[in-house]
């Protein structure tokens, strides 16, 4: 090998090892079924593979007999790093902005740029006008920033996204800012030299994303689960159902049996919640809102109509992300009313979405009002939803009409029948 070719390919090895731990530690992630961690896996894989190409491009020098495989392999480890930056650009988009039509935009332009570039990198395979393998050796032609225009201008875009996005905190934005700073440099290196440092720049970028993006999205989910679940050790709804339990003991001892039972799943699915930190059928979770809702039936009787409409359930979500609204529903809309009320579930599919209503004809609130409670909990649940599988939460709301409550989870994680 020549001496860049040794750089090159040590730096390569160097980089698929470092990756390789990076991905274990991702693999074993509870989390992985998250879309956002799968993404990231996806970015580090991919970014593997195009190592083990350009790796053995370079280990092909020297051997005029290899020629034709040094550059398929070369051209496989372009394609595998414009598949990076497009993988790069998409994790971003949903690890830190939601709901964001300007930064779609330019994802979508980002996936126009990599289909350009890779059809420049097949191109250059059979005219040779940017590189070409000759006698062996990696030649730099005239034109090589041929190759590299739609990658740069790619990562401009992964610029654009990370300016555009809302969701980026002011005193962190020059962290992601720096993110494709370091591919980009790779880039314009490798126009002037014969070795490969984009991949080198990309691997840095992956190790800065893990530390500063994916590890605090993992910290964000886990402080947004425990604040949950403190908000659900709700002591007076304890000691409520108790109370309505010994009273059934001596009128309807088998009502009694029936309601202890709903009460030890209603806990038990609030305790496992503690250690559960991806998503979970929503089959589970409407199981769940029914103990719920039949502990508030055994002690409001009457006062407490439930209607179910469920057209979709094979899909999942955050767990303790329904349950919360129809608690809220009950607590601070139906039992407000001296002759109660109805709460509708209902769930159904769109072409983009799982939808799930909560609707009821209490008192209403104001929401506006940041301090109220039931907003409050609310903003907890909308907040998890977001981060947990992108999903939305939209609250309507008239005082002494009814409150609406519309989840939206994109659609893409059926469960499989």
């Amino acid at each position: 090998m020549t001496q860049f070719s040794l750089v090159s390919f040590s730096l390569d090895i160097m980089g698929f090892v470092l990756l390789l731990i990076l991905f274990s530690a991702c693999l074993g992630d509870r989390t992985k079924n998250e879309v956002r961690s799968i993404t990231f896996l996806w970015l580090l894989g991919t970014l593997m593979l195009a190592l083990v190409a350009d790796a053995g491009a370079w280990a092909c020098e020297l051997d005029a007999s290899l020629s034709l495989l040094a550059t398929v392999l070369h051209v496989a480890s372009e394609v595998l790093c414009i598949l990076v930056l497009m993988l790069l650009g998409r994790y971003l988009r949903q690890a830190l902005f939601y709901r964001n039509r300007a930064v779609y935009a330019v994802t979508l332009i980002l996936d126009v740029l990599g289909g350009a570039s890779i059809l420049c990198s097949i191109a250059n395979a059979y005219h040779g006008f940017a590189w070409a393998i000759i006698d062996g050796h990696f030649i730099l032609m005239s034109r090589v920033w041929l190759t590299h225009t739609f990658p740069v201008a790619s990562l401009f875009a992964i610029f654009l996204i990370i300016l555009l996005g809302h969701g980026v905190p002011r005193k962190r934005r020059l962290f992601y800012l720096s993110l494709p700073l370091f591919p980009l440099a790779g880039a314009i290196q490798d126009c002037f030299l014969p070795f490969s440092v984009t991949l080198i720049g990309l691997v840095i970028c992956a190790l800065l994303v893990y530390t500063g993006v994916y590890l605090q999205r993992r910290r964000l989910v886990m402080d947004q689960r425990n604040a949950l679940m403190l908000s659900q050790i709700n002591p007076h709804f304890m000691y409520n159902t108790l109370t309505t339990v010994a009273a059934l003991c001596d009128t309807a001892p088998a009502d009694a049996k029936a309601l202890i039972i709903d009460f030890s799943s209603y806990l038990r699915r609030n305790l496992s919640a503690m250690t559960e930190v991806s998503l979970i059928p929503f089959e589970d979770e409407l199981r769940h809102v029914g103990c719920y809702l039949k502990i508030e039936k055994a002690r409001f009787g009457d006062r407490l109509r439930v209607v179910y409409d469920i057209r979709a359930k094979s899909f999942e979500c955050p767990v303790l992300s329904i349950q919360p609204l129809v608690e809220n529903a009950v607590k601070h809309g139906i039992t407000k009313k001296r002759e109660g009320g109805t709460i509708r579930i209902r769930a159904f599919d769109t072409d983009r979405y799982h939808v799930v209503e909560i609707l009821d004809d209490g008192v209403g609130f104001d929401t506006t009002n940041p301090q109220n409670e039931m907003h409050v909990g609310i903003e907890n649940v909308r907040s998890r939803l977001s981060t947990m599988c992108n999903g939305t939460l939209e609250v309507r709301s008239t005082e002494g009409v009814g409150t609406r409550i519309t989840v939206c989870i994109p659609r893409g994680k059926e469960k499989k029948q």
